[in-house]
């Protein structure tokens, strides 16, 4: 595992936890403003949030919808009434995180100095915010309808708007935002669509597809909105797999509540953690080792797989 030094100077002091709070602040948003960069797909999840101290499962419920019941009444005869299904979708919440080992040789020898840490950190929250992106993604993958490819991109992205519309999906009118606090964005009405850059690439070839470069406006766009076709708005992002059977393009298809991320209740979405030279006290008598992490809990789950669509890209 390589190593790297700094001084520890610019960090809180573990010993002493009044020193460098200011620095540790900014340190510990520097990590959550770089994570959100990264955020695409978790801006169309539902956020929801796991008491602690109440295990590490999480249970959604909802009823299926009561059929019509169109036969007349006969007079003084009770009908027989409507069944009324319950289902559960069950999820776990589990716990991620990585760090950075460094000595204290930077701090006599390095160039980087007094920006190790905010470098570390703004690295770390890029690494956090994609693992958490490919975390839904791939639950995603794993869970939505299926849409196979049918004679043109055209007729296949067609067929998956139609099958969120029968099954009552609803479109997005809102974004959630990626702060410590989510908040809601307004939107144009729409399904959203994730691709690659290569699939990016691919929906230009589409006859009636809009890149955003035509739309007139430029407030309001998606996180990475790169066109519209039909009520689909797509994003695009590296961190949207080929199929992994295949290696063919693929992508996916989101109504709104169709999928939702869990963390802990009162818990920072990603925890920002330094370990100072010699914090380990008795195993690091010279206070020549330290580190910089992060970790966060996550659940991700498919509440309504028809609410959600994996849509092959190539025959």
């Amino acid at each position: 595992m390589a190593t790297y030094s700094y001084s520890g100077q610019r960090t809180i002091n573990e010993n002493d936890p009044t020193k460098g709070i200011n620095t540790y602040e900014f340190y510990d948003r520097n990590l959550l403003e770089n994570a959100r960069e990264e955020f695409i797909v978790s801006n169309f999840t539902s956020k929801k949030s796991l008491p602690k101290y109440e295990g590490d499962g999480v249970v959604f419920s909802y009823y299926e919808h009561i059929d019509t019941f169109e036969t007349p009444l006969t007079e003084g005869q009770t009908p027989a009434g409507s069944t009324l299904e319950k289902v559960n979708v069950r999820g776990k919440v589990s716990q991620y995180g990585s760090f950075v080992p460094y000595t204290d040789i930077v701090n006599i020898h390095g160039e980087d100095g007094a920006r190790f840490i905010s470098d570390v950190t703004q690295n770390l929250g890029g690494a956090a915010g994609q693992t958490q992106e490919k975390i839904i993604i791939d639950t995603i993958i794993g869970e939505a309808t299926q849409i196979v490819f049918d004679t043109d991109l055209e007729t296949t992205f067609k067929a998956a708007e139609l099958s969120l519309r029968n099954a009552l999906a609803m479109k997005f009118k809102t974004m959630i935002t990626g702060s410590v606090n989510y908040g809601t964005t307004p939107i144009r009405p729409a399904y959203v669509g994730i691709v690659n850059p290569d699939g990016a690439a691919l929906l230009e070839t589409m006859a009636g597809y809009k890149g955003v470069e035509e739309y007139g406006y430029t407030d309001g766009l998606l996180p990475n909105e790169v066109g519209a076709y039909r009520g689909i708005r797509f994003c695009e992002t590296t961190l949207m797999p080929n199929n992994s059977v295949d290696g063919k393009l693929q992508a996916i298809v989101l109504g709104e509540e169709a999928v939702a991320e869990v963390g802990i209740r009162g818990m920072k979405r990603i925890e920002t953690i330094i370990k100072e030279l010699g914090s380990a006290k008795a195993d690091d008598y010279l206070n020549q080792n330290g580190s910089v992490g992060c970790k966060f809990h996550l659940a991700a789950v498919t509440l309504r797989p028809d609410w959600c669509a994996t849509v092959a890209m190539e025959a």
